[in-house]
């Protein structure tokens, strides 16, 4: 069945689920991200699915309705860890943590996410988004701006910490590290195959942890410490 237009502020409904209807998906999402909306066509998604065109249109009425339902699909799997995430809002470790790891598994199952959501920014000025970043603003953005705001008030996160940044670069550090792919090959001399998965777990444990450590307030050091760094500035 094509999917129906959703009211302002509901959640996006899951797309049609078939072996037919996820192979379209699945070859839509690559085709999407590859060329782009308006240079992919109904024939090279079919072909690419290996079904017959006129499913397409079953499932999905017409190709900007496939489009938003690839670009719905991609919303749906940060939404579970987001969730998880707001109900922690005093803790900040915790719901960076949970963010960058929604992140995560979102990228492990749609490898061309990173790209796809680029390519709309670019080319439709997020057009065919507008509904679904208001997804991510409310399942990641606002719990982490709320996050950091309880912090600076428990005095863990500094205070001149502007929170809507913060959020901002914590959500763009996983984004960034897959849509810059052939960058990050030649900067860290990698082959063709980076990231594989354990690898971005590895950049995703790295990316919570930095972005925990660039807001928070630096622990007061002992007095041994201090001591220390006397000796070795007076070396």
């Amino acid at each position: 069945m094509p999917s129906k237009p959703r009211p302002p502020g509901r959640e996006p409904e899951p797309e049609p689920t078939s072996p037919a209807a996820d192979a379209i998906l699945n070859a839509a999402e690559e085709l999407f991200a590859r060329s782009g909306f308006e240079r992919t066509t109904i024939k090279e998604i079919a072909r690419r699915a290996k079904v017959n065109s006129a499913l397409l249109y079953y499932y999905f009425g017409d190709k900007t309705t496939l489009y938003r339902t690839v670009l719905t699909r991609l919303v749906l799997g940060l939404r579970q860890q987001g969730r998880l995430s707001a109900a922690r809002p005093g803790d900040v470790p915790q719901v960076i943590g949970g963010i960058v790891e929604a992140q995560r598994q979102m990228l492990l199952r749609h490898p061309r996410a990173a790209v796809l959501l680029f390519r709309e920014m670019i080319d439709h000025n997020a057009a065919h988004a507008h509904g679904l970043i208001q997804e991510i603003a409310a399942e990641l953005f606002r719990p982490a701006c709320l996050a950091i705001e309880n912090g600076k008030r428990d005095g863990t996160v500094r205070p001149d910490v502007d929170s809507r940044f913060a959020a901002i670069s914590t959500i763009a550090q996983l984004a960034y590290f897959m849509l810059a792919r052939p960058a990050v090959r030649l900067l860290m001399d990698t082959g063709a195959d980076y990231p594989a998965p354990s690898d971005l777990a590895a950049f995703g444990r790295h990316a919570a942890d930095f972005a925990v450590h660039a807001i928070s307030v630096a622990p007061p050091r002992s007095r041994t410490t201090k001591k220390r760094a006397g000796k070795e500035s007076g070396r």
